[in-house]
């Protein structure tokens, strides 16, 4: 990742990674949410260049915008339990698979959860109610 790309990852008030496990970068996506509401989001088409996680930064434009994005993320991630997930939860048997990292710089954060080639229902319909109120639908 670009020291750009993580600092706007970094000062974004919920960001979301979802990075492959398989020699390809190819379908790796991340999403950003920066403190007005703007959503953006970023999956690779192509292999990034040597040394690099992403093939392009994130666009200009946002997907959507999200009013009142911290009052509103705030509520569907306490709904949906992230603050009393565990920080980490890993499946060390699977060699394959995905890491996903969702990361909130809001109320009662920060705060970051990662699953790890693990299978969470819990983590899965918390990100399925977060896509849905960012308006980009199901990503992974």
């Amino acid at each position: 990742m670009t020291k750009s790309a993580s600092a706007a990852e970094g000062s974004s008030l919920l960001s979301y990674q979802m990075i492959t496990h398989f020699p390809t970068k190819v379908g790796n996506t991340r999403v950003m949410v920066d403190r007005s509401g703007a959503v953006k989001v970023h999956r690779n088409d192509a292999e990034p260049s040597e040394g690099e996680q992403w093939n392009r930064p994130f666009p200009a434009e946002p997907m959507s915008v999200v009013k009142d994005p911290e009052t509103r993320l705030a509520t569907v991630l306490q709904r949906g339990g992230f603050f009393s997930m565990p920080a980490r939860l890993v499946d060390e048997l699977t060699t394959d698979g995905t890491l996903q990292t969702l990361s909130w710089n809001g109320r009662g954060g920060p705060r970051t959860v990662t699953v790890d080639r693990a299978r969470s229902p819990q983590f899965d319909a918390l990100l399925a109610e977060v896509f849905r109120v960012l308006g980009v639908g199901p990503l992974v």
